[in-house]
């Protein structure tokens, strides 16, 4: 039974991406306590104000190392990357679940660790499979559409991708992590190009985390092994780049929907 408990606890932590070994024999209570704390605990999602560091509210029960969220500006509906429990939960802006989708495994709707997430135009959904390596392509209220992806280096693979974002055309844009570039792709899935390697010149990339894009269709890279946001065209021109050694542990990268007054 007590090998049983701790088979479940490490398979837990494995479906939020990353994997670790216990160099420890656990006791009863031991295993009882680490199966009650990866099982129970609770991860709630912070709202705050953009203008202000005011404190609005607090969202979600019973999310597990939620991995990425996003909100319909059309709809005010709030999508969430529930990684932990292998699928996408969908809130109002203050907090009432509306309904949720997917569970683990690897078929349509499935998903293992899904990490980040993005919005279409039109309202559908994108889900970064992380460990599946694939994106998966929903109709807002979860009917599953298409899915594109394998893991690989090949266009239209991914190893450990970790952003995803959607530019006004509906082109679909994926931070790469593992083979240090940005892929992008038609609406549908189509492959349409790809820029970068590893590296710290400018295009390059030494571990990217996250991705976005704004109104202009200008994208901007997390290149986190870099510690700088690095800025290009939509067809991949390098614009700009900003950071430094202090940036240390960024993540993640969005844009605002106001203009910023210079």
């Amino acid at each position: 039974m007590y090998a049983f408990l701790i088979e479940l606890v490490i398979s837990r932590i494995s479906s939020g991406g990353d994997y670790y070994e216990f160099p420890y024999t656990f006791g009863s209570w031991q295993c009882c306590f680490i199966v009650f704390l990866f099982l129970f605990s609770v991860f709630p999602f912070n709202v705050w104000a953009e203008d202000s560091p005011s404190f609005i509210s607090s969202l979600g029960n019973w999310l597990r190392a939620p991995g990425g969220v996003v909100v319909n500006s059309n709809t005010g509906v709030v999508y969430v990357a529930d990684s932990g429990h292998s699928r996408i939960q969908k809130f109002t802006d203050d907090g009432v679940l509306l309904g949720s989708w997917g569970r683990y495994g690897s078929g349509d709707g499935q998903f293992s660790s899904p990490q980040s997430i993005a919005i279409g135009n039109n309202g559908d959904v994108y889900v970064l499979d992380y460990n599946n390596a694939r994106i998966q392509h929903f109709a807002s209220d979860g009917t599953f559409i298409s899915k594109w992806g394998s893991r690989g280096s090949g266009d239209g693979q991914f190893l450990s991708p970790r952003g995803i974002a959607v530019n006004s055309n509906g082109d679909v844009y994926v931070a790469d992590k593992g083979n240090d570039r940005i892929q992008y792709f038609s609406s549908e899935g189509a492959y349409i190009g790809k820029w970068g390697v590893v590296g710290s010149g400018d295009g390059q990339f030494s571990y990217l985390s996250d991705i976005s894009i704004d109104s202009d269709s200008n994208v901007y890279v997390a290149d986190q092994g870099n510690n700088r946001i690095q800025k290009f065209t939509g067809d991949g021109i390098f614009l700009n780049k900003w950071g430094g050694v202090g940036w240390n542990g960024r993540w993640r990268v969005r844009i605002s929907t106001k203009h910023i007054n210079q």
